[in-house]
C-alpha cells in the first residue's frame, strides 16, 4: 500500500473511537509478544478510562495521532511529568506508543516523534522520556534509530529518553 503524506493532529472526543481501537490493539500487541498482563477488560470500561484521562473534569493524557491517506494509522500518548534533579525541569512522559502493523516500517514513528520534540519544547520540557517492555526489541532499535537512548534498564523495562 502507497502512502501520501504523513500528518499529525491531536486527538479529540470524536476520535474516542479510533483511541479505543488503538487501545485495543497495543494491549494485543503485548500479548502477542508474550504478555501475561490481564488485559482483558470490558469495552464499556476500556472507553470510559480512555475518556477520562482524556477529556474528564481531571483530564491529564494527550495523544498525537498519525494520519496517512485519511486513515488513523498510529498514536503516542503523553503526559507532563517533572523530574526533581539539579536543577529540577519538566519532561513529557510517553504513556504509549503505537502504530498500526501493516503501517510499520514506513517512517511513522519519525514524524510521530518529530512533532512530540516541536510540542515539547514549545512547552518547555527538556526531554522526552519512556520505557520499552524487553522482549520489545525492535521497538528499542526503533527509537535508537530516532535517537533515543537508554538510561537504564530493570524490571524487564529499559528506560530511554531523547534530549529536546
Amino acid at each position: 500500500m502507497k502512502m501520501t503524506t504523513i500528518t499529525t493532529r491531536f486527538a479529540g472526543v470524536d476520535d474516542m473511537d479510533a483511541l479505543v481501537d488503538m487501545q485495543v490493539g497495543f494491549e494485543q500487541f503485548f500479548q502477542d509478544l508474550g504478555s501475561s498482563e490481564p488485559y482483558a477488560i470490558d469495552a464499556a470500561a476500556r472507553r470510559r478510562d480512555l475518556f477520562d484521562i482524556h477529556f474528564g473534569p481531571n483530564a491529564f493524557v494527550r495523544t498525537l495521532l498519525a494520519v496517512a491517506d485519511g486513515q488513523i494509522v498510529g498514536r503516542v500518548s503523553f503526559y507532563r511529568g517533572y523530574t526533581a534533579d539539579v536543577p529540577p525541569f519538566y519532561h513529557m512522559q510517553l504513556a504509549g506508543v503505537y502504530v498500526r502493523p501493516e503501517f510499520r516500517r514506513r517512517g511513522i514513528l519519525g514524524v510521530m516523534f518529530a512533532r512530540l520534540r516541536d510540542v515539547a519544547a514549545a512547552e518547555n520540557m527538556k526531554m522526552i522520556k519512556w520505557s520499552v517492555w524487553g522482549p520489545n526489541a525492535g521497538a528499542v532499535r526503533a527509537y535508537e534509530k530516532l535517537g533515543g537512548r537508554r538510561f537504564s534498564d530493570a524490571w524487564d523495562e529499559h528506560f530511554m529518553f531523547l534530549e529536546v
